[in-house]
């Protein structure tokens, strides 16, 4: 039994599936990027420069998402002075920010 799984597994069968294996990545790669087809994407919000409109003064990225959060009163569920709160809405503003650069 151990003779038989040896000799499934040599230098040269492993060599040769790694050979053939990148061979196929190379191939498909190639012909991906010669055959296949190119999707272009608007962002999800006009990026018009116009200044007749004060919104519009300046292209989208010059703009970047403020983080700001109003603890004032009590109207987060949580004690925002403890850890967890700065870190979930400071997660929260990362991913919407990170949402934001990418639609422009």
């Amino acid at each position: 039994m151990k003779e038989r799984i040896k000799g499934a597994f040599t230098k040269r069968k492993i060599l040769h599936f790694l050979k053939m294996a990148l061979f196929v990545v190379a191939l498909s790669l190639i012909l991906l990027s010669l055959l296949g087809t190119v999707a272009h994407a608007t962002g999800l919000v006009d990026d018009t420069i116009n200044a007749e409109n004060l919104y519009s003064k300046y292209p989208l990225s010059n703009y970047q998402l403020d983080f700001y959060v109003d603890n004032s009163w009590s109207w987060l569920p949580w004690n925002w002075l403890d850890g967890i709160g700065k870190s979930v809405q400071y997660g929260l503003y990362c991913i919407t920010n990170f949402v934001w650069t990418i639609s422009l």
